[in-house]
């Protein structure tokens, strides 16, 4: 035997070796894993919610206040378009409200119709789901 084909078969001796201790480390018996679980103590949220709140009370009602302040200029800013549309509705419905109820109905009736044909032409612009 030459030298070369001696190196070759030590080396596949090695190497069959070592990967037989690396299947058994791996796979046969694998190395324990410690899991460790933290308990945390109970703790009461609704005590902490009040703490809390007690000490922040001036933040929050600052906040709240802004809040509410927030909502009022909305509410002020929307009063024009409820108002035009109050008057919108009186122009449309006002006439049909003091007909009587069958001739109520017809005209209800017209001017569903009419609100309809108007919205078919905007149809196309409306994308569909």
């Amino acid at each position: 035997m030459k030298t070369g084909e001696i190196f070759l078969i030590v080396f596949i001796l090695a190497l069959f070796i070592s990967v037989y201790f690396f299947i058994q480390k791996k796979f046969i018996n694998p190395p324990e894993k410690k899991i460790e679980t933290v308990i945390q103590p109970e703790i009461d949220v609704m005590e902490q919610r009040m703490e809390y709140y007690e000490k922040n009370a001036d933040k929050i009602t600052a906040i709240e206040e802004k809040k509410i302040k927030k909502m009022q200029k909305e509410i002020d800013a929307a009063k024009p378009y409820i108002k035009q549309a109050e008057n919108y509705y009186q122009k449309e419905y006002g006439s049909i409200s003091k007909l009587p109820p069958k001739q109520q109905e017809k005209e209800l009736k017209k001017l569903v119709e009419k609100k309809r044909k108007e919205t078919e032409k905007y149809k196309k612009y409306i994308p569909s789901h």
